[in-house]
C-alpha cells in the first residue's frame, strides 16, 4: 500500500475508536461492551499486521 492508503486507514481506525467509545458511554450493556471489545481486539491485529507490511518494504 502507499503512504496515502495507510494514513487513510490510520484515521478511519481512529474514528472507529472513537465511535466505540461514544457508543460504550451512550449504552452501557454487557454484550455492546463485548462487541466493543471485539472490535478493538481486531482494530489491534489489523494495526500490527499494518506496521509489519510496512516495515517489511524497501
Amino acid at each position: 500500500p502507499q503512504p496515502q492508503q495507510l494514513l487513510r486507514q490510520h484515521q478511519q481506525q481512529q474514528q472507529c475508536q472513537q465511535q466505540q467509545q461514544l457508543q460504550l458511554h451512550q449504552q452501557p450493556q454487557p454484550q455492546q461492551a463485548a462487541t466493543a471489545a471485539a472490535v478493538a481486539a481486531a482494530v489491534r491485529f489489523s494495526a500490527k499486521v499494518n506496521v509489519k507490511e510496512f516495515r517489511t518494504r524497501p
